[in-house]
């Protein structure tokens, strides 16, 4: 389909999930770096280890997701049959790892950034304009 076609709904949770997945990268990054370099260190003991390599695994999957929402983003984007299923895949499972990182160690910007845009993109693709567009209506 062309651009013109495209409801503002969906160019709006696109750029949403685009802005969300860039967010996630970044902070999946600012997991997994230091808490190699944590794990590391420190692996002669067992738990403080076990703790940074266990960081650094919750970065490289914040990683994966967040560059799963930019491709969910773009495959919005441009209307892409699997592209609402996977967007609506990725935002559960961001609103799940923030659960675990505000259980683990997170700051309280990322769970409201973690929370609250997975959220808004599930409200977006929930409405009827949005569900049409990609032929669940």
């Amino acid at each position: 389909m062309a651009s013109a076609a495209r409801p503002t709904g969906v160019t709006i949770t696109a750029i949403l999930a685009i802005i969300g997945g860039i967010w996630q990268v970044a902070v999946g990054l600012g997991w997994a770096l230091p808490g190699g370099v944590l794990g590391g260190m420190l692996g002669g003991g067992i738990a403080p280890g076990a703790y940074g390599g266990l960081i650094a695994q919750m970065g490289f999957l914040t990683i994966m997701v967040g560059a799963l929402s930019i491709v969910a983003g773009f495959g919005m984007w441009r209307l892409s049959a699997r592209a609402w299923m996977l967007t609506a895949i990725v935002a559960w499972t961001s609103i799940a790892l923030t659960i675990l990182s505000v259980i683990g160690w997170g700051t309280p910007l990322s769970e409201l950034i973690g929370i609250a845009l997975p959220a808004v993109i599930l409200y977006g693709l929930s409405t009827p304009a949005v569900k049409a567009a990609f032929g669940r209506a």
